[in-house]
């Protein structure tokens, strides 16, 4: 059994022998586990998990996928860029970042957006993107005054 806690979030679950996830020992110990827990704390049993901090969480049979797709939406939702294209490296090297921006650049007038979406992508790199690293760091060197050129 592996069991996983965040602040006030229990995750459990079990993998057999042959590192299946849904034999009847398996589901017997976790139900044994959660009455003890329960027993011991105040609980409530939530069932299956499909999202956890960011994450797409799916057991199909004898299989677990774990993504970020959902997030990684939210961002481009959040952002307004849900019809940009996926690409291989997160921010190209080309790209020049400096706090020099061009006289016709203004600075936005509601920075909230781009601070919400940087520390949106500054907490993926940090769960489950490290390849995000440098690009959440670049963009963070803004957050202060945050021009129009940042966001495009």
């Amino acid at each position: 059994i592996i069991v996983m806690v965040y602040v006030d979030d229990i995750i459990s679950f079990a993998y057999g022998p042959n590192g299946t996830t849904s034999n009847a020992d398996n589901i017997a110990a976790l139900d044994a586990l959660s009455a003890e827990l329960h027993a011991a704390f105040e609980t409530r049993d939530l069932g299956n998990i499909e999202h956890y901090l960011g994450l797409n969480i799916k057991v199909v049979q004898y299989n677990t996928s774990i993504g970020n797709t959902s997030y990684a939406s939210d961002i481009a939702a959040l952002l307004g860029v849900t019809d940009a294209k996926a690409v291989t490296t997160p921010i190209p090297a080309s790209v020049d970042l400096t706090a020099d921006v061009a006289p016709d650049d203004k600075v936005l007038s509601n920075p909230t957006q781009y601070r919400s979406g940087v520390g949106m992508v500054q907490h993926m790199q940090t769960t489950f993107r490290p390849d995000l690293c440098v690009s959440a760091t670049l963009l963070a060197r803004h957050m202060q005054a945050p021009h129009t050129s940042h966001m495009a």
